[in-house]
């Protein structure tokens, strides 16, 4: 089995990858899968990632879940006690809609 991860660029380009299910990470309390995503642009942070569960790229066995990392951090930061994480959060939430407007602008 694997995670179908795809999303759009503000640029407009397709962005597709297929992750092996078992190197994501398992939450059995969330009943929930996590992965790295290490090539997104900080542009594209609010944009949303579509991610599923497939046999192969074509035989979905989930429904589509789909979330953005600027969104992860929005439902973070009130949950974290930690000052100085909550911080990091709030600033990498304004500089990826900085760089958002500046690409939208320069690359309309």
């Amino acid at each position: 089995m694997d995670l179908k991860v795809t999303y759009t660029t503000v640029t407009g380009t397709e962005v597709y990858e297929l992750i092996a299910l078992e190197k994501c990470k398992y939450d059995e309390v969330h009943d929930e899968y996590a992965w790295t995503l290490n090539d997104i642009a900080v542009k594209d942070m609010g944009t949303a990632i579509t991610a599923q569960i497939c046999y192969g790229v074509d035989v979905p066995i989930s429904g589509e879940h789909r979330y953005s990392l600027e969104s992860y951090a929005a439902n973070r930061i009130p949950k974290t006690e930690d000052p100085v994480f909550r911080e990091l959060l709030v600033r990498l939430m304004k500089y990826s809609r900085s760089a958002k407007a500046y690409f939208e602008i320069e690359n309309p």
